[in-house]
């Protein structure tokens, strides 16, 4: 099947929503293949949106119904991802383009300098947790086993303790 490169946008989306699940509707719907999916967080609008590329399966009525639909502007495009619910779908205006857009949060931007945060605290919480007399505690709550969300605590030196114990 040949297929053409289209892009839309989704105005609203849940923030649970994943680039796999927009993947597989789109290919359960019979419409295309998602190359890439880009979530941003409206700042103004408090909501999650997302940027779609995709290639279009040629022949597929189903396809050819729902470009009709996104170029068509006296229409408002739902997509269906299952019975109750929809995407409101729009043809994204600047495809291809990152537009830089100071309303917007680019989620993946926020993944990616999570992570480096994450290692760069695992870095520093071995280089502490090698100086003798310190040690590393996990803090007892439910993100105990996330490295970002250690606590280093300094132990209580000999001298010290001896000195609040002879008071």
């Amino acid at each position: 099947m040949s297929s053409m490169t289209a892009s839309i946008y989704i105005p609203i989306i849940r923030v649970k929503t994943t680039e796999e699940f927009i993947k597989n509707v789109f290919q359960y719907k019979n419409i295309g293949e998602v190359q890439t999916v880009d979530f941003v967080f409206n700042k103004v609008k408090q909501r999650y949106e997302a940027f779609v590329d995709f290639k279009i399966y040629e022949g597929s009525q189903e396809a050819t119904d729902f470009i009709n639909s996104i170029e068509n502007l006296e229409e408002q495009t739902k997509l269906f991802y299952n019975e109750n619910n929809f995407w409101p779908i729009l043809k994204n205006r600047n495809p291809g383009k990152k537009v830089v857009n100071h309303d917007y949060i680019n989620t993946s931007d926020i993944i990616e300098e999570n992570n480096k945060l994450k290692k760069e605290n695992e870095r520093l919480t071995k280089l502490v947790a090698g100086w003798s007399g310190y040690e590393v505690k996990q803090p007892e709550y439910a993100w105990a086993d996330d490295p970002a969300y250690q606590v280093i605590y300094p132990p209580i030196r000999q001298s010290n303790a001896k000195y609040a114990k002879s008071r």
